[in-house]
C-alpha cells in the first residue's frame, strides 16, 4: 500500500508541475510545422539505420519554426529511390525461334544449346540469351552462372522443379534474370526441408535464389513451396510486372534485399515463420524499400505482412494482409496513395518510424494493436476505417518503441509493469517488486514538484498510527481547482463508499483528489504531429481514438471515433495542443480522460453526455438544423464536435438516444491539459489531522474535463451536459 501511495503521489506531483509550467510553453507554441523528413539509412544494422533514419529526419526538420496557422508536412522525398520499371521489367516476350530449349526429363534434361550443360540432373546456363524450360526436374536444380553482364531469361513453359537438398533455380552469377511464365502455362517448384551447402557457405537459402536483380513476368503461373527458408529470393531488386503466383514458405515469402518492386500480378503468400513481402537493405539509404503500385496480393504472414527498412508505399492495385506483428511495417517513412488495402494485424496496422502519409486510396485496417503509427501523422485523402484494441491514431517519437518495457499507470487507478510501454496487455507488479533503481514512469524527482496542499490553519499532517482508507476516489466537484477538500479535525471530507477507517494521528481515508488527470503534456514531443487536411476517417478504438505526443490538427475532411470506453483513455489525446481549423470531427467515448479542442480557426464544444453503442449522436442549431450526425460502435459519455459553419458564440444541442446536452461555440478551448484530478481509484484525499478522526473510504470524483488555457494559465470551469 505504501508503495502505491507514493507512486501515485509521485504522478500527482509531476503532473501539477507539468500543468504550472508546461502550460505556458504549450501556448506559447501552439502549432509546429515540420521541414521535409527523409527516410534515409545509411549504417550496418536494422537499428542503427534506424537511428541513422532519425538523424536525417532531425537535421532536416531541425530548421523548422514555430508560427500561428495550420500545422503542415512536407511530403515524403521519394528522389533517392528507383520507382521506375524498365521496359524489358514490363515486356515478358520473346522470339521463339532464337530461344534455347531445354527439356526436363526426372533426373536428367536436354538442351539444343551449346550454353546449357547438363551434370547428371543439375542444369547449368553459362551465357546470356533467352532458355524456354519444360517438363519436369525431380531432384535437382537449374543454375545460372553467367558473365557479370549477361541478362538471362528463363521461360518457365509447364516446367516442374524440385531438389531436396538445396535451392531448386539458383541464379549465382548475371547481370539480371528475368523469369517469365508462359502464357497459359502452369509451373512449380519447391525445395526440401534441409540444404547440403558448401562448406562455409549458409547460402543459398530460398527455393528460387538469386544474387542479381531478379524480374518476374508473364502471364501465366507458379506455385514456390519452399520447406527450408524463403520462398523467392533475391539479394538484389525483385520486381513483379505480372503472372500468378503461390508462394509457401517456412520463414519469408518474396525478398529483395535491395528492394521490392510489384507493378502487376496475382500473389498469395503465406510466410509461415518470417515476413510476407520484405526489403533489408540497412545500408543504403537509397535502398531497402518497397513500393506496390499494382497487381492483386494476399499476405498470410508469422511475422509482419510487409516489412521495408527505408520507404514502404502502396499507390495501386488490392493489398490484404494478415499478419502475427505488424501487417505493414518500415523503420523509415510510408505512403499509401491509392489501391485498396486490408489489414488484420496482431501488431499494428501500418507501423513506420517517422513520416506515415495517406494521400488517397482505401485503408480498411480491420484488426490491430494500434490502427496507424508514426512520427508525424498526414492525412490528406482517401478512406480510413481504423480497428484498433489500443490507440486507433498515435503519433509517437521516432524509434520510441511501442515494446519497450515501463511502469505505467491503468484506468483502474493502479500502476502496472507494462512489458510494452502502453497500457495494453499490462501485467501487475508485485508489490514491492519494481526493479531496483528504476523509478516508476511519471514520476519526478522531489525537488521539483509542489509538495502536498495542506489543511486548514490548525490542521497538521497525519501522524503515526493510522491507516490509509483504500477508497475509491472522494466526491470533488466539477472542476474545483485540484485541490483535495480539507481536513476537518482529524476527519477526511469526503463520499464514503463503506468501512471508514479510525486512527488517531494518521491519514485520512484515501479520497478522490477530484477528476482524473488531464491528458496533456505527459510524454509531449513537439516532432510528433498528427495532421487531418482531408478524407474519410473512422476510428473504433479500445484505447485513445486520435492520439500524439505533440499536436493534433484539423484542417478539413470528415473524422470520426468511437471509443474508448475505459477512463484512462479518451476519444483525443494530445501532448501539447489540439486544433480544429476546418472539417468535420465527432469524437465520443469516455469522460475520465476526455481532451477537447484547445484552439483554432472553426468553432468546436464538447459535453458530457451518456449513450449506448448504436445511439446516433446528432448536433443541432438553434433552429434544430443538424449540422453533424453519427453513430458510435460503443457507449459513450463524453462527445468532442466541431463542423463547418459551426460559430462562435452559438449554442448547440448534441442529442443521442434519450439523453440531450448544450454546448457553446467557441474557437477558444476548454482544455486538453489539467482539470480537477480524480477519478479511478481515485487520488489522494487530504491528510488526516491530529487526534482521533475518521478517514472514509471514496466513491469517485467527478473529472472536471479541464482547465481554459491562456497564457498558461489553469482555470478549470467544467464541461457538463
Amino acid at each position: 500500500m505504501k508503495l502505491e501511495f507514493e507512486i501515485r503521489w509521485n504522478v500527482v506531483k509531476r503532473r501539477l508541475a507539468q500543468a504550472a509550467t508546461g502550460a505556458l510553453a504549450v501556448a506559447m507554441a501552439s502549432t509546429l510545422m515540420l521541414g521535409a523528413v527523409g527516410c534515409s539509412s545509411s549504417s550496418q544494422s536494422a537499428s542503427s539505420a534506424s537511428a541513422s533514419a532519425s538523424s536525417s529526419a532531425v537535421s532536416e526538420s531541425s530548421s523548422s519554426t514555430q508560427s500561428s496557422g495550420t500545422v503542415t508536412t512536407t511530403e515524403i522525398d521519394e528522389s533517392r529511390y528507383d520507382l521506375e520499371y524498365s521496359d524489358r521489367d514490363k515486356n515478358p516476350s520473346y522470339e521463339a525461334a532464337n530461344a534455347a530449349k531445354i527439356t526436363l526429363s526426372g533426373t536428367g534434361a536436354s538442351s539444343d544449346s551449346s550454353n546449357v550443360s547438363v551434370d547428371g540432373s543439375t542444369v547449368t546456363i553459362s551465357a546470356a540469351g533467352v532458355y524456354v524450360l519444360s517438363g519436369s526436374l525431380a531432384d535437382d536444380q537449374v543454375v545460372v552462372n553467367a558473365p557479370e553482364d549477361a541478362k538471362v531469361q528463363l521461360v518457365l513453359d509447364g516446367a516442374e522443379i524440385a531438389n531436396s537438398k538445396g535451392s531448386a533455380v539458383y541464379v549465382q552469377q548475371a547481370d539480371k534474370c528475368f523469369v517469365t511464365l508462359a502464357d497459359g502455362s502452369a509451373n512449380t517448384v519447391s525445395d526440401g526441408a534441409s540444404y547440403t551447402f558448401a562448406e562455409g557457405a549458409d547460402e543459398p537459402d530460398a527455393a528460387i535464389f538469386s544474387t542479381c536483380d531478379l524480374t518476374l513476368q508473364g502471364s501465366g503461373s507458379l506455385t514456390v513451396t519452399a520447406n527450408y527458408n524463403d520462398g523467392i529470393k533475391t539479394k538484389d531488386d525483385l520486381v513483379v510486372t505480372g503472372g500468378t503466383y503461390k508462394v509457401t514458405a517456412k520463414s519469408d515469402g518474396l525478398v529483395g534485399k535491395d528492394s521490392v518492386k510489384v507493378a502487376d500480378g496475382t500473389i498469395d503468400v503465406t510466410a509461415t515463420e518470417g515476413d510476407g513481402i520484405k526489403s533489408s537493405k540497412d545500408d543504403d539509404e537509397s535502398k531497402g524499400f518497397v513500393t506496390i503500385d499494382g497487381g492483386n496480393i494476399t499476405v498470410s504472414a508469422g511475422d509482419k505482412g510487409v516489412n521495408a527498412v527505408t520507404y514502404l508505399r502502396v499507390t495501386g492495385g488490392t493489398v490484404g494482409v494478415t499478419s502475427a506483428d505488424d501487417a505493414l511495417h518500415c523503420d523509415g517513412c510510408g505512403r499509401i496513395s491509392g489501391g485498396d488495402v486490408t489489414l488484420n494485424a496482431g501488431d499494428d496496422g501500418f507501423h513506420v518510424e517517422y513520416v506515415l502519409e495517406m494521400n488517397g486510396g482505401s485503408l480498411d485496417i480491420a484488426k490491430s494493436y494500434e490502427g496507424l503509427e508514426g512520427q508525424t501523422i498526414t492525412v490528406n485523402d482517401g478512406n480510413v476505417h481504423i480497428v484498433a484494441s489500443d490507440d486507433g491514431f498515435n503519433a509517437s517519437t521516432a524509434n520510441s518503441g511501442s515494446d519497450q518495457a515501463g511502469f505505467q499507470g491503468s484506468s483502474d487507478g493502479n500502476s502496472h509493469w507494462n512489458m510494452r510501454g502502453n497500457s495494453g496487455d499490462a501485467t501487475q507488479m508485485p508489490e514491492g517488486s519494481m526493479p531496483e533503481g528504476e523509478a516508476p514512469q511519471g514520476t519526478a524527482p522531489q525537488d521539483s514538484a509542489p509538495e502536498p496542499p495542506s489543511g486548514e490553519s490548525g490542521q497538521a499532517p497525519g501522524g503515526q498510527g493510522g491507516e490509509m482508507g483504500s477508497g475509491k476516489g472522494g466526491q470533488a466537484p466539477d472542476a474545483q481547482g485540484a485541490q483535495p477538500q480539507d481536513a476537518q479535525s482529524g476527519s477526511v471530507s469526503s463520499s464514503s463508499s463503506g468501512g471508514s477507517v479510525q486512527g488517531g494521528n494518521g491519514f485520512g481515508g484515501r479520497g478522490g483528489a477530484g477528476g482524473g488527470m488531464g491528458g496533456g503534456m505527459m510524454d509531449s514531443d513537439e516532432n510528433c504531429v498528427l495532421t487531418i487536411n482531408g478524407g474519410t476517417v473512422e476510428v473504433d478504438s479500445g484505447g485513445d481514438g486520435l492520439d500524439s505526443n505533440g499536436p493534433i490538427v484539423l484542417n478539413g475532411g470528415t473524422v470520426y471515433v468511437s471509443g474508448p470506453t475505459s477512463s484512462g483513455d479518451g476519444a483525443l489525446d494530445c501532448g501539447t495542443t489540439i486544433t480544429a481549423n476546418g472539417g468535420t470531427l465527432i469524437a465520443a467515448g469516455s469522460a475520465g480522460m476526455a481532451e477537447g479542442f484547445t484552439d483554432g480557426t472553426q468553432a468546436f464544444g464538447q459535453v458530457n453526455l451518456n449513450g449506448s453503442a448504436g445511439d446516433q449522436i446528432q448536433v443541432k442549431d438553434s433552429s434544430g438544423n443538424v449540422v453533424a450526425s453519427y453513430t458510435p460502435t460503443k457507449a459513450f459519455q463524453n462527445v468532442v464536435i466541431t463542423a463547418a459553419g459551426m460559430t462562435s458564440g452559438n449554442v448547440y444541442t448534441v442529442s443521442a438516444g434519450a439523453s440531450s446536452a448544450e454546448f457553446t461555440a467557441s474557437t477558444e478551448g476548454s482544455t486538453a491539459g489539467f482539470g480537477a484530478m480524480g477519478g479511478g481509484r481515485g487520488g489522494m484525499g487530504a491528510m488526516g489531522g491530529s487526534g482521533s478522526g475518521q478517514g472514509m473510504d471514496g466513491q469517485g470524483g467527478q473529472r472536471g474535463m479541464g482547465g481554459q488555457r491562456s497564457q498558461g494559465t489553469m482555470s478549470s470551469s467544467a464541461v457538463t451536459a
